[in-house]
């Protein structure tokens, strides 16, 4: 047998019997780990590139759920292993469907995602667990929750066992995304922004009922705008009342109330990031 031929299928069985904890030969791709979002990080978002960066909201991954502790805990730590060969081929640009418009996007190859998959698990564990078995790769979409609501994006699909679906990793390369997996959503939900770009209704705490004789006060959303940002917080404005005096003790709940505000923003939000107090951010849905 040619010692070049051996040498390939050499290769092959090592790919084939691969996993998250072996090194695969890669290209450079030009994501990093990074820690999670500030308020100062949005200094650099290139507001004003066509098109705008993806902004993912939580880790890039995603999971389509599992029919066992053992096999999600194994796969959101990024403990997989190839039982299956990578498609070699390299996809070239695809258009796709932005909130800015249809652009021309390049892709990755399913080596360069399968990497950068094993690279950047979901949480850290010290669990040991058996390596998740992917049993089947392929090109395919998937739906990705961004800062400006849900984008199908082109997807490589690796099918693990005991899995209800696929774990899809972005085919899109990184250089499209802003901080990919370290931007967190915000914990209240979605705003929503009128078609004058100008009029949001974001959703925010409530203040809970006061105990007899306290003053009664009302919440109100402030914003602090950036050329990058906007951020929306509350501040607690008395009313002048004063809670009905009544006999018997006040209990407070941990109960989490919430209202929906409309809030007028100086300008159009446009390319724009809309952030919570706390740092997390809004996927922003427009009306229509």
């Amino acid at each position: 047998m040619p010692s070049l031929y051996r040498g390939l299928l050499a290769a092959s069985a090592a790919l084939l019997l691969a996993g998250c904890a072996h090194s695969l030969p890669r290209t450079p791709v030009a994501r990093t780990p990074v820690p999670p979002a500030t308020d100062g990080d949005w200094r650099d978002f290139p507001v004003d590139r066509t098109p705008r960066p993806i902004v993912l909201l939580g880790p890039v991954a995603k999971h389509a759920g599992y029919t066992s502790d053992e096999a999600k805990v194994a796969a959101v730590s990024g403990n997989l292993r190839l039982d299956t060969p990578l498609p070699a081929f390299l996809p070239g640009p695809r258009p796709v469907a932005l909130p800015d418009g249809t652009r021309e996007l390049p892709l990755i190859g399913a080596q360069d995602a399968f990497a950068e998959l094993c690279a950047h698990p979901d949480v850290k564990t010290v669990e040991q667990t058996t390596p998740l078995r992917i049993t089947r790769v392929e090109l395919g979409s998937t739906t990705f929750a961004t800062d400006r609501g849900q984008v199908e994006l082109p997807a490589w699909l690796f099918h693990p066992v005991d899995a209800l679906g696929p774990i899809a990793w972005p085919a899109v390369g990184p250089e499209v995304f802003w901080r990919a997996g370290a931007v967190p959503p915000t914990t209240l939900g979605h705003a929503a922004l009128d078609p004058d770009g100008r009029t949001v209704t974001v959703e925010l705490p409530a203040p809970g009922p006061p105990c007899p004789g306290e003053p009664i006060t009302r919440s109100e959303p402030v914003t602090t705008s950036t050329r990058e940002t906007v951020t929306i917080a509350l501040r607690t404005v008395p009313t002048g009342a004063v809670a009905h005096a009544e006999k018997g003790e006040c209990i407070s709940d941990m109960m989490l109330r919430t209202a929906r505000y409309p809030v007028t923003l100086d300008a159009p939000l446009g390319n724009r990031v809309l952030l919570g107090e706390q740092g997390g951010v809004y996927a922003v849905q427009v009306k229509r």
